[in-house]
């Protein structure tokens, strides 16, 4: 069994977060396909709404979804972190973050990567 770890590939960005919902994409990385996972950190503790965040190019939207309408966005609660791993072919160099209300402070701590031995 290889043990495999995340490497960062670039600097950590705050991603703001809001219930806005048209919220403009974060650029993780300025080199092209570098991005094959992400590590995402929501440090608020408490009663803080959850953040829901969608990866793809600069024209990435999160959304929140409903039981009525699915959406384009991958829950983080509150004191959760978590490492995404894209597929061979796609990459993340934009992250796009919302909220179902208020704003998420401080926001979401992304960091782009890849995982190696």
């Amino acid at each position: 069994m290889s043990l495999e770890a995340f490497a960062p590939s670039g600097n950590t960005v705050l991603v703001a977060a809001s219930s806005s919902t048209s919220v403009a994409a974060t650029q993780l990385s300025t080199t092209p396909g570098v991005v094959h996972a992400v590590r995402v950190c929501y440090p608020s503790t408490g009663a803080a709404v959850p953040i829901y965040v969608a990866w793809g190019s600069s024209s990435v939207s999160a959304a929140v979804p409903t039981t009525a309408t699915p959406a384009a966005g991958i829950p983080i609660t509150a004191g959760e972190e978590k490492v995404f791993l894209m597929g061979p072919s796609l990459t993340a160099n934009w992250l796009s973050a919302v909220t179902s209300a208020g704003t998420a402070a401080p926001g979401l701590f992304a960091t782009p990567g890849s995982f190696g031995r």
